[in-house]
């Protein structure tokens, strides 16, 4: 069970380090700062370059945080709600399926996350070397729930009028 938690949380948290550093750096084939931000814009938030520099800021600190097995509770908290957000803007109204760009992908990454929440970290991990039992059903459910609010909490920042999904997907997505 540990070596499967730690591949689990090593290949999400590689994988959103990799997407974080392309939406804020335009590392490995993204569009950095601008280019993401100005995808973002067509969401309808505001100040498009600075979102997407949280978001890859904050898509890196979740990333390397889950990877680690360090406050995993609060890193699944940060997936669902960078997850929900994408599923809303970028996937919505495209169905599940992933290859017709629907939110499949974002919301696998969203369960396993607080999956691991629930069931905990495992042996390899900085929460277990640290001592921190952060795992189990209130764990869990205060990840889902927290995560749930900071995916609305961004949501809520779009403009007015201007929740439009998927238009310029081909941009910066």
């Amino acid at each position: 069970m540990d070596t499967g938690m730690l591949l689990i949380r090593v290949t999400i948290g590689i994988l959103l380090v990799g997407h974080g550093a392309q939406h804020g750096l335009g590392w490995f084939g993204g569009y950095g700062a601008d280019g993401t931000g100005a995808w973002l814009e067509g969401f309808g938030f505001r100040q498009g370059r600075r979102t997407a520099v949280l978001l890859g800021v904050s898509e890196i600190a979740v990333g390397t945080m889950f990877g680690a097995g360090l406050l995993v509770p609060l890193a699944a908290a940060g997936i669902v709600g960078i997850t929900l957000a994408a599923a809303m803007t970028d996937h919505a109204g495209k169905g599940p399926w992933i290859w017709k760009g629907g939110y499949e992908y974002v919301l696998v990454l969203g369960v396993v996350a607080v999956s691991v929440a629930f069931a905990g970290p495992g042996a390899v991990s900085l929460d277990d070397q640290l001592g921190l039992d952060l795992s189990g059903t209130g764990w869990g459910i205060a990840a889902a729930a927290a995560g749930v609010a900071s995916g609305f909490g961004v949501l809520a920042t779009r403009a007015p009028g201007r929740e439009r999904a998927g238009e310029l997907s081909s941009v910066a997505g």
